[in-house]
């Protein structure tokens, strides 16, 4: 399968999709639930596609197949949400909110899922969305340390004091050596009048930032 893939690409690098679509109908035919074969023939179905809300048209199917690969779905979806986050066009963000929605009914329980969905709120400046996402990721989910960033960001733009200061506080139990965590935890407390905790956290920001050479 690992050859197959090779020479698929090999012929999507040189331009010939009618060769690379040949090679992934043949891992299909081999594998038929191989998700990255089904997910590089849509995006080669058409090779006219002019813009990245179009080339989205054909991946519903897939992304509201249980069986079908997670992160091949969000490898797939990934440089649509960072286009998005760039251009903020309504149409390509409605065909990203309707995906990742599929991947919610598809996947329930999936913490990498309400992330996703988290990123598309914060790209479309719907900030307590957003919060509500990453919050709903970190209860589901492992400790991942990309996505609590991003819920303390959220909330620090969005003025949500106390949320910040209690998350800040829970995050630093799951990594007190990142200094960006002392940094919310100082930010929230200074504005709460909590000085005594807020200039503890600022201090042990700045030593973390030094030993990771910031």
């Amino acid at each position: 399968t690992e050859a197959m893939y090779t020479l698929a690409e090999f012929h999507t690098e040189n331009g010939n999709t009618d060769d690379a679509r040949k090679w992934y109908q043949r891992i299909l035919n081999q594998h038929p639930g191989e998700t990255e074969a089904q997910l590089r023939i849509v995006q080669l179905a058409d090779p006219t596609i002019g813009s990245e809300s179009q080339s989205l048209e054909g991946l519903d199917r897939i992304f509201a197949d249980p069986n079908a690969d997670l992160d091949q779905k969000i490898k797939a979806i990934i440089p649509h949400l960072q286009e998005f986050a760039q251009t903020a066009d309504p149409v390509l963000g409605k065909k990203l909110e309707d995906l990742t929605s599929q991947l919610q009914l598809a996947h329930p329980g999936e913490s990498k899922v309400p992330s996703i969905q988290g990123d598309l709120a914060y790209y479309r400046g719907d900030l307590p969305a957003a919060i509500r996402f990453y919050r709903q990721s970190v209860i589901q989910g492992k400790a991942v340390y990309a996505v609590w960033e991003q819920l303390l960001r959220a909330c620090s733009e969005a003025h949500f004091v106390s949320e910040q200061m209690e998350l800040a506080r829970q995050a630093l139990d799951l990594f007190p050596n990142q200094p960006r965590i002392h940094f919310y935890l100082a930010e929230a407390a200074a504005t709460l009048h909590i000085y005594d905790e807020g200039l503890e956290a600022i201090n042990m920001g700045r030593l973390m930032a030094r030993k990771d050479g910031y």
